[in-house]
């Protein structure tokens, strides 16, 4: 809980990429001049903010099931492991070999 309200006051104190999204790039989904303006701002807004609650939920979920999965796991940690050890040796090897 401590993370997702630091999440949130760093968004509401730092409000730019939000303004900036929000003033760039809905208003063109507006192509009728008649149309209320605001009231249809607020409609997409609200509708973007809900999808990606719902879409970040979904994350949350997905990576909880992993990290129960994993840490109750021994089998798949020890692949996990090796797989990021042969990551830093081909990391290692390739950089012994480059030259500059």
């Amino acid at each position: 809980m401590k993370l997702v309200s630091r999440a949130v006051l760093f968004n509401l104190l730092n409000p730019k990429l939000t303004m900036l999204f929000f003033f760039s790039f809905l208003p063109q989904f507006i192509t009728d001049p008649e149309s209320h303006y605001v009231s249809r701002m607020i409609i997409m807004s609200a509708t973007f903010m809900g999808l990606t609650l719902l879409i970040f939920s979904l994350y949350a979920l997905l990576v909880h099931y992993l990290k129960s999965l994993f840490l109750h796991s021994p089998r798949i940690s020890r692949r996990i492991q090796r797989c990021i050890g042969g990551v830093l040796i081909a990391s290692a090897v390739r950089l012994a070999f480059t030259e500059e």
